[in-house]
C-alpha cells in the first residue's frame, strides 16, 4: 500500500515524463519520512507546551487567591490589633527602643504612633522609677518576671495612669523583641484603695468610737457645770473671764472627739436641709480672719440648690480644706472657692442631682508619690499634726454619699472637688423656738449628767424630774399620766449599763400614750439607732457633750413636732 501511494510521488518527480535520478529519489523519500515524523514530534511538543501552559495559569490563578486569602488574614490582623481593648506595644530587646504600638496603648499614654517609636521603654515612666524600669525589662529579656503589676505609666500630658504589663518575648529576622500588652488599671486601684481606705477607718472606728464616747460624758458634765456656773455668776465677776477661757478650750477638746466619731464604724451624719452659701462664706471667713497675706475668692450661682448634710460635718470639711490650703501657702496667695449644682446619672441610668463644689489654692502642690496616702488616716506631711484633717473630710463626704477627688499639680496648687446630695427643696424651713415652759424627764445612767441636765433645764425655765434606768422611767411616765400631769417631754440616754437604754423601752412609752415626744441623747454617734431617730420612735437626737444653746434648740425643735397615730 505504501508504495503504491509512493507511485504518483516518483512520477510528480520525473521530469518530461522521465524517472528522477535515484539517489534524488531516496533523499526526497528520507525528507518525507523525516517531515511526517518532524510533525509527529513538533505536535507533541506544541501539546504538552499547551498543557502546561494551562498548568500555569492554574497555579497563578491559585497564587492569586492565596495572595487574597494573606491580604484579608492582614487586614483581619491590624484590625485585631488595633481595635483589642489592651494595648500593644513592642520593643527591641537589646536597645529598649519602641518598634510598634496600636492605637489602643497610642490613647492609653497620649502619645502618637510615630512619638512613641522615637522613644524608649523607660521614657514611658516617671523618672523615679528608671532605674526600677531597667532592671525589670532586663530581667524579662532573661526570660523572668512576665508579669507586672500597678506599675505607673507617665502620660503625654503629665498625668500618671496605673498599668498592668504581660510580657513574651520572640524572635524576628534574627532579632530579640519583647511584646508587652498594657492593661489601664488606674480606676480599679483607686477602687481598691477606697476599699482599703474605709477599711482602714472602719478598725480605727471601733477603738475611737469608744474613747469618744467616754469622753462626750465627761466633756457634757464639765460644760454643763461651768454654764451653770457663769449664770450663778455676776457679770463683773473676775472668774468669768477664766470660764469663758476654760469653754473655748474644750471647744477644741470636743472637735478631736467629733473628729474621732465622724469616722468610727457605722458613724453617719444627722442631715437637714442646708443653705451651702452661707455655710461655706462663715466657716472660711472665720478662719481667715485674721490671716493677712491670704484672700478667698467665692463664686455661687443665685439659683444654687441646698444640700441634705449634717452642718456640723459638713462645715468641719470646709474648716480642714481651708486650713489645708492656708498651710500650702505661707507666702500668702488666693483660695478659690466656687460651687454649682449638676445632675449625674446613676448606674440605673437614673438622674441624681449634687451640688458641687469646688477649694483651689496656688501652693506647691501634692508630690504625686504622696498624691495615694493623703486621705489615709493618721497620715501627716507636717512635722507636728494629728493626720486626722483630711481622712475624716473623705469619712464625712463618704457618709453622706457623696464624692471627693484631688488634682495637683506640684507648683501650681490643688484643687479638691467635692459632690454632695442636693436636697429636695429648695428652701430651708425656718426654725421656731418655742417659749412655752416644759415639765420634761431626763434618764441617764450618770448621776453628775442627771443632776446637771435638772440644774441646765430649770436655768432655761423648764422643769424636770430624773430617772437613772430605762424601766424607771417607764414607771415614772406612767405614773405621771394617771395624776393627770403627763411629762411634755422626755429626753432619754441610749446606752444604760446593766439595764434598758431608750431604745429598749421606747416602745413601751409610746404604747402608753402614742402622743410622747422623746428625745434620743448619747455620745456614742455611730449607732444606727442615732442616724434613722425617727424610724425608732424618737423626735430628735441630741449629741454628748451639748451645752445649754444646742439643748435649748433641741428641745425647741421637739416642741415642734406634730407626733401620734
Amino acid at each position: 500500500m505504501v508504495f503504491r501511494r509512493l507511485i504518483p510521488l516518483y512520477q510528480s518527480l520525473s521530469v518530461n515524463g522521465k524517472p528522477i535520478d535515484p539517489a534524488a529519489e531516496s533523499v526526497a523519500m528520507l525528507i518525507s519520512i523525516l517531515l511526517f515524523f518532524g510533525v509527529l514530534f513538533i505536535g507533541g511538543i506544541f501539546e504538552k507546551l499547551n498543557k502546561l501552559r494551562l498548568e500555569t495559569e492554574d497555579e497563578l490563578e491559585k497564587r492569586k487567591e492565596t495572595e487574597k486569602e494573606l491580604l484579608e488574614s492582614e487586614e483581619r490582623y491590624r484590625g485585631l490589633v488595633n481595635k483589642v481593648s489592651e494595648g500593644i506595644l513592642v520593643s527591641e530587646s537589646s536597645s529598649m527602643k519602641i518598634v510598634f504600638a496600636n492605637p489602643t496603648v497610642c490613647n492609653m499614654l497620649g502619645y502618637s504612633n510615630e512619638e512613641l517609636r522615637d522613644m524608649t521603654v523607660p521614657q514611658l515612666h516617671p523618672a523615679e522609677y528608671k532605674e526600677y524600669v531597667i532592671s525589670d525589662f532586663q530581667n524579662k529579656v532573661k526570660g523572668n518576671n512576665p508579669i507586672t503589676l500597678n506599675i505607673p505609666c507617665l502620660r503625654k500630658d503629665g498625668e500618671i495612669i496605673y498599668v498592668d504589663i504581660k510580657t513574651s518575648n520572640y524572635k524576628f529576622k534574627n532579632t530579640d523583641y519583647i511584646l508587652g500588652l498594657f492593661s489601664n488599671v488606674t480606676e480599679r486601684r483607686k477602687a481598691e484603695g477606697e476599699q482599703q481606705r474605709i477599711e482602714n477607718l472602719e478598725k480605727l472606728g471601733n477603738i475611737a468610737a469608744g474613747i469618744a464616747h467616754d469622753f462626750n460624758n465627761l466633756f457634757t458634765g464639765i460644760y454643763g457645770n461651768i454654764e451653770i456656773a457663769k449664770l450663778e455668776l455676776p457679770n463683773s465677776h473676775p472668774a468669768l473671764t477664766s470660764l469663758t477661757k476654760a469653754q473655748e478650750t474644750m471647744d477644741k477638746s470636743r472637735e478631736l472627739t467629733s473628729k474621732l466619731l465622724t469616722f468610727a464604724k457605722g458613724g453617719g451624719p444627722v442631715p437637714e436641709i442646708i443653705p451651702l452659701e452661707k455655710l461655706v462664706r462663715e466657716t472660711v471667713s472665720s478662719i481667715l480672719a485674721d490671716c493677712k497675706t491670704i484672700k478667698a475668692n467665692f463664686s455661687f450661682p443665685d439659683d444654687l440648690w441646698p444640700v441634705k448634710a449634717d452642718r456640723d460635718q459638713t462645715a468641719q470639711v470646709f474648716n480642714s480644706l481651708t486650713h489645708n490650703a492656708v498651710e500650702a501657702m505661707p507666702d500668702g496667695g488666693r483660695i478659690n472657692i466656687s460651687a454649682e449644682n449638676v445632675t449625674r446619672s446613676d448606674s440605673n441610668n437614673s438622674e441624681e442631682f449634687f451640688v458641687k463644689i469646688i477649694f483651689s489654692d496656688e501652693g506647691s502642690g501634692i508630690p504625686l508619690d504622696k498624691i495615694d496616702k493623703i486621705f489615709d488616716p493618721f497620715y501627716t506631711t507636717k512635722q507636728i499634726g494629728k493626720g486626722l484633717g483630711l481622712s475624716v473630710v473623705h469619712s464625712i463626704i463618704n457618709k453622706h454619699k457623696g464624692q471627693i477627688q484631688v488634682n495637683s499639680k506640684p507648683g501650681k496648687g490643688t484643687a479638691f472637688t467635692i459632690f454632695l446630695p442636693a436636697a429636695s427643696n429648695s428652701k430651708t424651713a425656718k426654725e421656731k423656738v418655742s417659749e412655752k415652759k416644759l415639765n420634761i424627764l431626763f434618764m441617764d445612767d450618770d448621776e453628775m449628767l442627771r443632776k446637771l441636765a435638772a440644774e441646765m433645764l430649770n436655768s432655761i425655765g423648764h422643769s424636770a424630774v430624773t430617772a437613772s434606768k430605762g424601766k424607771q422611767a417607764v414607771e415614772i411616765f406612767r405614773e405621771s399620766l394617771q395624776k393627770g400631769a403627763p411629762f411634755d417631754m422626755l429626753i432619754m440616754d441610749l446606752s444604760v449599763k446593766n439595764g434598758k437604754g431608750a431604745n429598749d423601752v421606747i416602745g413601751e412609752i409610746l404604747e402608753i400614750s402614742p402622743e410622747a415626744k422623746v428625745i434620743i441623747t448619747s455620745g456614742y454617734a455611730s449607732d444606727p439607732v442615732i442616724n434613722n431617730y425617727k424610724d425608732y420612735g424618737f423626735c430628735e437626737t441630741l449629741i454628748k457633750p451639748f451645752n445649754l444653746a444646742q439643748l435649748e434648740e433641741k428641745i425647741s425643735k421637739a416642741a415642734e413636732i406634730n407626733v401620734g397615730k
